[in-house]
């Protein structure tokens, strides 16, 4: 068994298997009791699959400031990319909600610095919103 992103996964369904994730976070005595969610687009989007975690592009402040660099972040945080669902599912990713990639994009849009997710708990759409960005 190993672990390994949904977008390897799904493009490799003929080779590898999913193993559903019991959300209850409780020991079972017996299988039977399991209730297991599988990894997919729409688990992963609703949290239901709790084992998928966001995609995480770190920036230093002063490397922002490089055109090449902030280029590349423009053009990944792009209308064309970022809120492209077509683009996103196709590469395997699973698409943020609108709302929250609007404020993903603000957050670079001002150069807010440090992460939102250190130590914190909760959606991704919660914490980003958190951000207040």
């Amino acid at each position: 068994m190993t672990y390994f992103g949904f977008a390897f996964f799904i493009n490799n369904v003929d080779k590898v298997q999913a193993v559903a994730v019991d959300p209850s976070f409780e020991i079972l005595s017996d299988s039977a009791q399991c209730n297991g969610v599988v990894p997919s687009f729409d688990t992963i989007a609703d949290s239901s699959y709790s084992f998928s975690r966001p995609l995480f592009v770190y920036v230093n402040a002063q490397s922002a400031q490089r055109p090449a660099v902030a280029d590349f972040v423009d053009f990944y945080l792009s209308d064309d990319i970022l809120k492209n669902s077509d683009f996103m599912a196709d590469v395997g990713y699973v698409a943020l909600p609108e709302d929250t990639a609007d404020a993903v994009v603000n957050c670079w849009d001002a150069r807010v610095k440090g992460t939102t997710f250190s130590g914190a708990s909760g959606t991704v759409d919660e914490l980003v919103a958190a951000k207040g960005c």
